[in-house]
């Protein structure tokens, strides 16, 4: 078997990376690796500087119940998204204490995500608010590295709370 990837690696530039996208404040990324498994990731994400995002595991989405409700009849999640390498926090971290304002956000970001609502439907609030308590709080510090382009079967979905993520293609 393979060796799990480490938890976070330092970003190490190389000539001919290209940064295709900056995630900020109230975005999210990663939403494949709840809904498709063995897929190689299209772009790299690191951290510009600190960065606090919630993390949910692929693990704890499907204890939710919500990988049955894809509708296979839609179109596959757009293959060009990106995923998380992470696979030993799977379903290791408890959920984060979070105040309203952010439960609201973090919901926000859980229905406004295209991929997700293409192949599950309409989400409910009760299964929004399920996932939104599940999340838990991720602090990654800057250079650190949090998928990688190329890796197989990334595991977690992320909403960033606060700080700036670039992806780049190398």
């Amino acid at each position: 078997g393979r060796e799990p990837p480490p938890a976070f690696m330092t970003r190490e530039y190389a000539i001919g990376d290209i940064i295709v996208a900056t995630v900020k404040v109230g975005d999210y990324f990663g939403e494949n690796a709840l809904l498709k498994v063995g897929h190689k990731r299209a772009a790299s994400i690191f951290a510009e500087g600190p960065v606090t995002s919630f993390a949910l595991s692929r693990v704890k989405f499907e204890k939710l119940g919500l990988r049955s409700k894809i509708n296979t009849q839609k179109k596959q999640a757009n293959p060009q998204a990106v995923e998380q390498t992470n696979t030993q926090m799977q379903d290791t971290k408890g959920p984060t204490q979070k105040t309203g304002a952010l439960t609201k956000a973090l919901s926000q970001a859980l229905r406004s995500n295209e991929n997700l609502t293409d192949l599950l439907g309409k989400l409910e609030d009760d299964q929004v608010k399920a996932a939104v308590d599940r999340a838990w709080m991720l602090e990654v510090k800057k250079g650190e590295t949090v998928i990688a382009q190329g890796e197989e079967d990334g595991s977690m979905f992320y909403m960033v709370e606060k700080g700036k993520f670039g992806v780049y293609v190398g």
